[in-house]
């Protein structure tokens, strides 16, 4: 049985993550501060959790040591679009400071796979590093750091970019989720022109990639010398296209004012392709079918109007 310890198990992609690998076989246990944030997710009650402290090393080092993991799956973050300087010290604190710690715990404890989650956005313009924001340039600060553990403990690292992800059951402030509160209020959501090109992949898809890279690590076929690694659909679409595939399959009309507001400052307007494809992985699920799938599990619970 393989064994897995996921850091952001109590956010959207760590809880589909962990019920995933549960149901493919894998023993899993949990990173958390703080307990109460498992609580949204009831199926994740059965898991074991190991409670960390961002100021105290020890207790990283005793969360791996009783979890015994054959690979982390590091999706813990803050995650802040446009940050305020009050931002500043937990950004740094949980993308840099937070993984710093986890890895050097690894390494006491004789740990070697690392599945760490990065963020196309620190791909502005389609270069080879220039961030979007501060969140995506604390996400490369960190995979600078563990260069270093790499060169000098032998860890495997696989860093995993991820572009825009969607699923049933998400709360996140994000398109699909926003779409479906305003087809149920009603009320106008005021947007940009919409012209933008996003890069939408489905939650199935996603867990089903970062299971892949793990079985790859394990079968030693992953190359460490590529850090691109990217979950990406086949084509990304525009903002409009994507709110009118969405009507489409919910049967919604929506109260839109596009170019109620500009585009931000450093919009990503055409998203990052030079990326490396992962492999034994592709996206399964089309917009559409991942959107048919979200309705369904709206009408079935009841939340649609």
């Amino acid at each position: 049985m393989k064994r897995a310890l996921i850091t952001g198990i109590s956010g959207y992609i760590g809880s589909n993550l962990s019920c995933h690998l549960l149901k493919r076989g894998w023993h899993v246990e949990g990173v958390v501060r703080d307990l109460k944030s498992i609580s949204k997710y009831p199926i994740l009650g059965s898991i074991k959790y190991h409670l960390v402290d961002i100021n105290d090393y020890t207790t990283f080092v005793k969360a791996i040591s009783k979890s015994k993991p054959d690979v982390i799956f590091h999706l813990a973050s803050l995650f802040i679009v446009e940050h305020r300087p009050e931002n500043i010290l937990n950004l740094i604190s949980s993308n840099i400071s937070f993984g710093t710690q986890l890895v050097e715990a690894m390494c006491a404890e004789g740990t070697s796979r690392i599945i760490n989650v990065g963020t196309s956005w620190q791909h502005f313009k389609n270069s080879s590093y220039l961030p979007v924001n501060l969140y995506s340039a604390t996400k490369m600060a960190f995979e600078n750091i563990m260069e270093y553990y790499k060169d000098v403990f032998g860890i495997k690292i696989a860093t995993v970019k991820l572009f825009d992800t969607y699923g049933p059951g998400d709360q996140r402030q994000k398109l699909i989720p926003t779409l479906i509160r305003a087809a149920r209020s009603g009320e106008q959501m005021i947007l940009s022109p919409g012209d933008q090109l996003i890069n939408l992949v489905f939650i199935d898809d996603v867990v089903n990639a970062f299971e892949t890279v793990a079985n790859n690590m394990f079968n030693n076929e992953i190359n460490d010398k590529v850090s691109d690694w990217a979950v990406a659909s086949n084509s990304p679409i525009s903002l409009r296209e994507i709110v009118a595939t969405f009507c489409s399959e919910f049967h919604a009309e929506l109260n839109i004012n596009w170019g109620g507001r500009a585009y931000r400052k450093r919009e990503v307007m055409i998203p990052w392709t030079n990326f490396s494809n992962i492999p034994g992985w592709t996206q399964r699920i089309p917009l559409s079918e991942g959107l048919k799938l979200i309705a369904n599990h709206e009408k079935f619970h009841q939340k649609m109007i």
